[in-house]
């Protein structure tokens, strides 16, 4: 079967890596980034320890493909990242390039990729399938870890390990190195699609004006499955992108009845599930739509249980009546 769709492939590399690509590896992120049309979809730890960058092809390997690949090669020995591309097919002159300077290469096959969702108990998501897009307004945001209470920059470790792993950060004053998303007025600046070839901002169209925003995040050695909820918040303004000046969408919250969670948080997907309940994947996308029911499902069992502190407690109610 030759018409698995690109969302199929690239799935099937984070559900099947220990098939495809080799035993012993743990998936530790699933953000795509994109350079030069070759994309770090998946980012794993080997046995050795070591990062693994996975680089996905569905079309065969070109020249310009070799060239960036041997350019960000050389980046990455600096921090002795692994990279690994797979395409369905490799010409003879590019794996001999390939091998000479040390990068790994996956020649995949479709039909091999169909046989093991056909033996698994997953179902294949379709293009379409994924769980339908809500107009009711609330917006789940994806977030890179933050150890400083989303509110000062990371720390040197933490600055490393997002270098390594592409990982976008919000700029601050003039250091590329801050990442403060929960800033004075509790907002929230989406990255652009220039980090994806672009220059238009990514927009979340269906987000409305006084419903909800929940901002979810992963420390750095979590699985997708633990994702959790650190800030839920009512979203008092939302600032467009200019194409002209400005590349980034803004969502400004109230900051006076935000509930920002600083130890126990709400895990994501106890609440929102795929149209494959079993699968925790986020895969594309910096931002999910959410149900006004979802949004209350997660806001009731903040006011209702015992582990939350009352003033949240009553941030939860207050956000509740909002709803």
């Amino acid at each position: 079967m030759n018409n698995l769709s690109k969302k199929q492939i690239e799935q099937a590399f984070e559900l099947f890596h220990s098939d495809l690509i080799e035993e012993g590896l743990t998936l530790i992120d699933n953000q795509p980034n994109s350079e030069h049309g070759l994309n770090t979809h998946l980012t794993f730890k080997d046995k050795d320890d070591q990062r693994v960058l996975l680089e996905i092809k569905q079309t065969t390997v070109s020249k310009s493909d070799l060239d960036h690949l041997l350019v960000k090669n050389l980046k990455y020995k600096l921090f002795k990242t692994r990279i690994i591309l797979a395409a369905p097919f490799i010409p003879k002159t590019s794996s001999l390039a390939l091998e000479k300077n040390g990068i790994e290469f996956i020649q995949y096959s479709k039909d091999d990729i169909h046989n093991l969702y056909e033996n698994s108990d997953i179902k294949i998501e379709n293009e379409t399938s994924s769980t339908p897009k809500s107009n009711d307004g609330n917006v789940a945001f994806k977030v890179k870890y933050n150890n400083e209470d989303w509110s000062h920059v990371f720390d040197e470790e933490l600055v490393a390990y997002n270098f390594k792993h592409q990982t976008w950060s919000k700029e601050e004053v003039s250091s590329a190195l801050n990442d403060s998303i929960l800033d004075e007025d509790t907002s929230l600046d989406l990255p652009t699609e220039e980090e994806f070839d672009a220059n238009i901002a990514i927009s979340s169209l269906h987000a409305k004006m006084g419903k909800m925003a929940v901002f979810t995040s992963l420390a750095s050695n979590q699985k997708e499955s633990e994702r959790f909820i650190f800030a839920i918040a009512q979203m008092n303004h939302i600032e467009p992108s200019d194409d002209n000046e400005e590349t980034i969408e803004g969502f400004h919250c109230n900051k006076e009845t935000a509930i920002i969670f600083k130890s126990t948080r709400p895990k994501f997907w106890k609440y929102y599930s795929n149209s494959n309940p079993d699968l925790k994947a986020w895969n594309m996308g910096l931002f999910r739509y959410l149900t006004d029911k979802t949004v209350i499902s997660i806001l009731k069992d903040v006011a209702d249980t015992n582990v939350y502190p009352n003033t949240f407690k009553e941030k939860a109610k207050i956000l509740l009546d909002e709803i």
